[in-house]
Protein backbone atom coordinates (compact mmCIF):
# COMPACT_ATOMS: atom_id res chain seq x y z
CA UNK A 1 0.00 0.00 0.00
CA UNK A 2 1.17 3.28 -1.17
CA UNK A 3 1.40 6.39 1.83
CA UNK A 4 1.65 9.98 0.98
CA UNK A 5 5.07 11.64 1.90
CA UNK A 6 3.38 13.40 4.83
CA UNK A 7 3.17 10.12 6.56
CA UNK A 8 6.89 9.34 6.80
CA UNK A 9 7.44 13.31 8.30
CA UNK A 10 4.82 12.61 11.15
CA UNK A 11 6.15 9.58 12.01
CA UNK A 12 9.70 10.87 11.57
CA UNK A 13 8.58 14.07 13.43
CA UNK A 14 7.07 11.68 16.11
CA UNK A 15 9.89 9.17 16.88
CA UNK A 16 12.48 12.28 16.90
CA UNK A 17 10.11 13.82 20.01
CA UNK A 18 10.20 10.16 21.64
CA UNK A 19 13.94 10.27 21.45
CA UNK A 20 14.17 13.87 22.37
CA UNK A 21 11.92 12.75 25.64
CA UNK A 22 14.28 10.30 26.57
CA UNK A 23 17.19 11.78 26.23
CA UNK A 24 15.43 14.42 28.27
CA UNK A 25 13.89 12.68 31.12
CA UNK A 26 17.66 10.39 31.12
CA UNK A 27 19.48 13.73 31.60
CA UNK A 28 17.21 14.98 34.09
CA UNK A 29 17.31 11.69 35.79
CA UNK A 30 20.56 11.95 36.12
CA UNK A 31 20.90 15.70 37.79
CA UNK A 32 17.85 14.48 40.17
CA UNK A 33 19.13 14.10 43.83
CA UNK A 34 17.39 10.75 43.75
CA UNK A 35 19.35 7.83 45.01
CA UNK A 36 20.84 5.54 42.79
CA UNK A 37 18.51 2.60 42.74
CA UNK A 38 15.66 4.91 42.07
CA UNK A 39 18.08 6.49 39.11
CA UNK A 40 18.44 3.25 37.64
CA UNK A 41 15.09 1.90 37.74
CA UNK A 42 13.96 5.57 35.65
CA UNK A 43 16.66 4.90 33.41
CA UNK A 44 15.52 1.28 32.50
CA UNK A 45 11.53 2.69 32.31
CA UNK A 46 12.90 4.71 29.93
CA UNK A 47 14.69 2.48 27.72
CA UNK A 48 12.44 -0.44 28.52
CA UNK A 49 8.73 1.87 27.89
CA UNK A 50 9.80 4.70 26.39
CA UNK A 51 6.82 7.50 26.00
CA UNK A 52 5.14 5.32 29.09
CA UNK A 53 8.74 6.54 30.57
CA UNK A 54 8.65 9.94 29.52
CA UNK A 55 5.09 10.49 30.97
CA UNK A 56 5.49 8.58 33.69
CA UNK A 57 8.77 10.72 34.75
CA UNK A 58 6.91 14.36 33.66
CA UNK A 59 3.96 13.53 36.04
CA UNK A 60 5.51 11.49 38.65
CA UNK A 61 9.15 11.67 38.51
CA UNK A 62 9.56 15.37 38.61
CA UNK A 63 6.86 15.55 41.89
CA UNK A 64 9.40 13.29 43.36
CA UNK A 65 12.89 14.90 42.70
CA UNK A 66 11.10 18.32 44.20
CA UNK A 67 10.47 16.54 47.39
CA UNK A 68 13.57 14.78 47.90
CA UNK A 69 15.15 18.62 47.21
CA UNK A 70 12.96 20.49 49.59
CA UNK A 71 13.39 17.85 52.42
CA UNK A 72 16.98 18.15 51.92
CA UNK A 73 17.26 21.78 52.81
Amino acid sequence: MFFPASYNFAWAAAVAAVVAGVIWMIVTVIRSPLTSLAKALWIVVAIALPLVGVVAWFILGRDARRSSAGSAT
